[in-house]
């Protein structure tokens, strides 16, 4: 699998940084926090289906080949979705469509922005 189609040219170094391509695999470094891989994820297919709202089963296709679980996909859907009382949804979700809210893309331009060196 190839970065640059998922990730316009200017994020692809910093994305390197954290995804490793191995076949039909992109690998995830294991420093990032499964709510953040799934915001991920579903950038990654924005950009590659050039859509705001892209399949859930292709997001949760892509979560796990980042070598991340199935069980912490559904838990971390359900918390991000806003169901739980008293949570805000982090994501929008629209029968099998799932889409990043304003939130999820900050966490995502926070991710994949240049780090200031001190």
């Amino acid at each position: 699998m190839e970065l640059e189609k998922f990730f316009p040219k200017e994020e692809i170094a910093i994305a390197r940084s954290i995804l490793i391509p191995f076949h039909d695999r992109i690998l995830l470094d294991k420093k990032i926090n499964d709510p953040k891989a799934v915001f991920l994820s579903i950038y990654m297919l924005s950009n590659e289906l050039k859509a705001s709202m892209v399949p859930k089963e292709q997001v949760k296709k892509l979560f796990v080949g980042m070598g991340r679980s199935l069980e912490n996909f559904r838990k971390i859907i359900y918390e991000l979705s806003g169901k739980r009382k008293g949570k805000e949804a982090l994501v929008s979700i629209e029968k099998d469509l799932i889409g990043l809210n304003f939130y999820g893309l900050n966490q995502i331009k926070e991710l994949l922005s240049p780090k200031e060196k001190k």
